[in-house]
């Protein structure tokens, strides 16, 4: 049994050294995320013992192979022939064993672990059914209670207190209620008593109990109380449970103590912690699964050791004509996109097959435009900032979906990838060589995506129900600007946002098809600009979507309903939307690295 406590020890200590790890390494620092994760590892604690005893098992193959005494293997590959009579003495003879002492060091540290986790057991019984008999004349601060049906207790005087008081109280213990922070509190006070003597489980313990407070405390501050406000009830609670001189064992809202402190400190400091993100905490929990079964399940083998015979070279057999073919085809391939062909006398050669033929043609063909050096490296976090000029291009912080729009011209829905392409976030600096146009900055971001991430996309056309923007009847109501304005393309043309109440509004000075790829992304379909205008215009449209995205609030003034988009553009535009069914183009990646090969 002592080898179980042992192993069990160990084997949880790796696996929250890896969860410390991990959580490090993805930058989790909200409470609510830590909590479950030690939550996880509190689970994997206590269930080691029946795993280790019951569960499947993988074999490590890392120790080296045992080494046998020489004498035994003498023995088993001489044996005689003829067994020759022994003859000893009975003085000779080994003396039977003698039945070891009941009292060794083995039975006596198994002792001490008995007592004290029977100990501790028995502490942790009368805990529970004291709580179970908690009244509000027993609490001198609020507290919850209950393993499966948590309860509120409130001291005897919470009818005194302020109603902000008694709201912040509240929402702080309806938040211990609703995360089960008294049933995770009492797994780790049994984890405790079952492995008192390791570290790991008293820092679990009191590591928990923290991260649940901060949690509820976020809760508190994100239903709108007041940071110092709810600090100093905080305090207030706290004296009235030492001035009572009584402790409860349960989850409560002053927790009295070191914690406290840094509690308050946080709250006053307006510490806030970023939201995670949904992949990270994906990937984390992947991550803690992961190492989890591996330390849980893994058990180390010693590798088998090949017999020291000499290796003698063998004659290979031929290979046939039809296993040679495929590897020279790519030897060819290789070969003429590494290199160029030798100089020297022209010699006779069988005509090329076509596809060697296109491939010569691929290489008369002039070079693609590409950045004279890039760096490219995984972002710390996503930030959305590009700054583009003539010199240089700098996308730090941007997933790779917007660059893939900007290197292919197409929309956001017109890329068909995997998911990660809008949640991993990528640092690019590139130096665009001197005298390269702003039209050929697609085919320079294509061919770093290529380099770096091996992009492999190919372009198919669908049919697709959209709209056509043309001239209303009516003739154009928009002005016409000066052709001398700067225009930095349709990304850049105007500001488009959903206000309250649902309105929408453009604003900005574009061209036809600038507005017609902005109306494009309101939900009715793809927009094609067939009024035949070339000039710059502008645009000032207000207009009412279909859905409405936020709500105004209830003491909001509403402005009057706009038209919605097809009234507002004849009405402010003098252009009509006509459907028509269009031939989209799509852009489908085959294939794309999610890690970029070094600078």
């Amino acid at each position: 049994m002592e080898h179980l406590v042992f192993e069990s020890a160990l084997r949880s200590l790796l696996i929250a050294v890896a969860a410390v790890v991990i959580l490090t390494a993805l930058r989790i620092r909200t409470a609510a995320a830590q909590h479950a994760v030690f939550t996880g590892l509190l689970l994997v604690m206590l269930t080691l013992p029946i795993w280790i005893s019951f569960g499947p098992k993988a074999a490590l193959p890392v120790l080296p192979a045992r080494a046998e005494p020489a004498a035994s293997i003498v023995a088993a590959s001489v044996a005689p022939t003829v067994p020759e009579p022994v003859t000893t003495e009975l003085a000779d003879l080994p003396a039977p064993p003698s039945k070891p002492p009941f009292w060794n060091w083995s039975n006596a540290l198994m002792g001490i672990y008995l007592i004290g986790a029977a100990a501790l057991l028995l502490r942790l019984m009368v805990g529970t059914i004291r709580a179970n008999r908690l009244s509000s004349a027993s609490c001198a601060g609020p507290v919850t209670v209950g393993l499966f049906s948590p309860k509120i207790i409130l001291p005897a005087n919470w009818q005194e207190w302020p109603q902000a008081q008694l709201d912040a109280v509240m929402t702080h213990e309806r938040a211990h209620t609703r995360r089960h922070d008294p049933l995770v509190q009492w797994l780790a006070l049994l984890n405790r008593a079952l492995f008192w003597f390791h570290p790991l489980a008293w820092w679990l313990e009191r590591r928990l109990t923290a991260l649940a407070e901060e949690a509820c405390d976020a809760a508190v501050l994100e239903h709108g109380h007041d940071p110092r406000d709810y600090s100093q009830y905080l305090l207030d609670l706290a004296r009235a449970v030492q001035r009572s001189g009584m402790r409860v064992n349960v989850t409560g809202m002053a927790m009295p103590g070191s914690y406290l402190p840094q509690r308050v400190e946080k709250m006053i400091a307006g510490v806030v912690t970023s939201r995670v993100s949904r992949a990270r905490i994906i990937c984390a929990a992947l991550a803690c699964a992961i190492c989890s079964a591996v330390f849980a399940a893994g058990e180390l083998d010693r590798i088998s050791q090949l017999p020291l015979t000499p290796i003698l070279p063998i004659a290979a057999p031929a290979p046939k004509p039809e296993m040679l073919l495929a590897p020279a085809k790519v030897a060819r391939v290789v070969v003429a996109q590494a290199t160029p062909a030798p100089q020297g006398p022209a010699q006779t050669a069988p005509p090329a097959p076509a596809s060697q033929a296109a491939l010569a043609n691929t290489q008369n063909a002039p070079a693609q435009p590409r950045f004279e050096v890039a760096s490219v490296k995984r972002a710390s976090e996503c930030q959305f900032n590009n700054s583009i000029d003539p010199a240089s291009v700098a996308l730090l912080g941007m997933p790779l979906k917007p660059i893939l729009m900007e290197a292919f011209k197409v929309r956001n829905d017109q890329i068909e990838g995997p998911s990660w392409l809008e949640t991993d976030c990528f640092d690019i600096s590139a130096k665009i060589p001197e005298g390269a146009t702003r039209e050929q900055l697609p085919a320079m971001l294509q061919a770093l995506l290529a380099e770096r991430f091996k992009l492999v996309a190919h372009k198919e056309e669908r049919p697709r129900p959209g709209f056509g923007l043309v001239v209303d009847k009516g003739g154009l109501k928009c002005k016409e600007d000066d052709p001398n304005t700067n225009f930095m393309g349709p990304g850049r043309a105007g500001t488009m946002a959903i206000g309250r109440a649902g309105h929408g509004g453009l604003k900005g000075v574009m061209t036809m098809e600038a507005l017609a790829a902005r109306l494009s992304t309101q939900g009715y379909g793809p927009v094609e600009d067939l009024t035949g205008l070339t000039g710059k215009y502008d645009i000032q449209l207000t207009w009412t979507p279909g859905t409405v995205l936020e709500p105004a609030p209830p003491d909001a003034a509403i402005p009057a309903p706009a038209p919605d988009l097809f009234a507002a553009l004849r009405e402010s535009l003098g252009l009509k939307l006509e459907r028509r069914n269009q031939q989209v183009q799509f852009v489908v990646i085959d294939h794309i690295e999610r890690i970029p090969t070094g600078n």
